[in-house]
């Protein structure tokens, strides 16, 4: 009874929305999350949009899903606490800094495309130079892709069609492999040695991927081994990747706009990676979860729900449509972990 007193002291003193479930029903909840017409004694199963099977199953670590509370959708870490689960809300909606961030990189847009027009007509600077302003104008547009689209995958449905997701992620990890290998990296996976067909929106599937592998790969040692695996189980596709990011952790890994391991370090990012992770897993009805490995690393696991059709047709990954203008996706989603010298001419 005292430790839940103290779970009830703590989710109150936080600045986020928040509760405690236990039993499959919520014990406790805070002001903030009252706001949005969080109760006591509503069985969480009830208010469960995403990650319901996942949930279930959860002994340790994270698991960041949707709930859904009076119409409005919002996505939630949730902690195991000795026999409780902590729920840490967030608001899906297209919130203000969304908009802004999107706003921003429109107009950031127009002058790095016309940067990369100049850099083409450049002949007075070396091909190493040259290398080293392409590779800088590839992680501007990540990063300009990733602040735009945040708010957009979250909100937007995207047309499904079907694929056979074994070849998305073989096209992806092959490609990752063979530009990993050339900067010390060594990258191994596993795949279902039988095709799978679902409903997929592949671009979403392989910008998901993208972020998981670089993510892993920057708190991986040159030379390291990063291991990632592809599984099915039931109507489920697991697909996990594991770092060596012993200062992330599980518990607050998903939050958005918060940087692993900190700002100090020259790996972070814009911390919008793991909302763009958690958007794809949704839309393909699953959802992410964390977990500490027994060497204090992370692992990192996207599920996916294999869905099926009533059309017969079935897409080919050749037929994606290119949204990349021509430009190799793998050199701009890796662009934080390469080497200069792939983005030779």
């Amino acid at each position: 009874m005292e430790q839940t007193q103290d779970y009830n002291v703590l989710i109150e003193q936080m600045n986020t929305p928040a509760f405690l479930v236990h039993d499959g029903v919520i014990t406790a909840v805070n002001r903030r999350a009252a706001q949005y017409m969080a109760e006591a004694g509503t069985p969480v199963a009830s208010i469960l949009a995403s990650g319901q099977e996942e949930y279930g199953k959860l002994e340790n670590g994270s698991i960041y899903l949707n709930i859904k509370l009076c119409g409005v959708t919002h996505s939630c870490t949730v902690t195991q606490l000795n026999g409780q689960q902590l729920f840490i809300m967030e608001d899906n909606t297209f919130s203000p800094e969304l908009q802004v961030l999107a706003l921003a990189a429109q107009q950031l847009s127009v002058p790095v495309s016309e940067i990369s027009l100049l850099l083409e007509q450049l002949t007075n600077i070396s091909d190493g130079q040259k290398a080293k302003i392409n590779q800088n104008l590839n992680k501007l547009q990540r990063m300009l892709g990733n602040m735009s689209d945040a708010g957009q995958m979250i909100n937007q449905k995207p047309r499904m069609l079907t694929y056979e997701l074994c070849a998305i992620f073989e096209e992806v990890l092959c490609k990752a492999k063979a530009l990993l290998s050339q900067n010390g990296f060594m990258l191994e996976y596993q795949l279902p040695s039988q095709p799978v067909y679902s409903l997929a929106e592949p671009e979403m599937l392989k910008r998901a991927i993208y972020n998981l592998i670089s993510n892993d790969a920057k708190f991986t040692q040159q030379g390291g081994l990063i291991q990632a695996s592809l599984k099915q189980t039931g109507n489920r596709l697991y697909f996990s990747i594991t770092n060596g990011n012993t200062k992330a952790s599980a518990a607050n890994v998903f939050h958005r706009y918060t940087r692993q391991p900190g700002l100090e370090d020259p790996r972070f990012g814009l911390g919008l990676g793991m909302t763009l992770v958690h958007a794809a897993a949704v839309n393909h009805g699953g959802t992410v979860l964390a977990e500490q490995t027994e060497d204090q690393g992370l692992k990192i696991t996207m599920t996916i729900a294999v869905q099926k059709s009533k059309q017969t047709n079935v897409r080919s990954p050749i037929l994606i449509p290119d949204l990349y203008g021509g430009r190799d996706q793998a050199l701009i989603e890796l662009s934080d972990i390469l080497s200069y010298q792939l983005y030779m001419d």
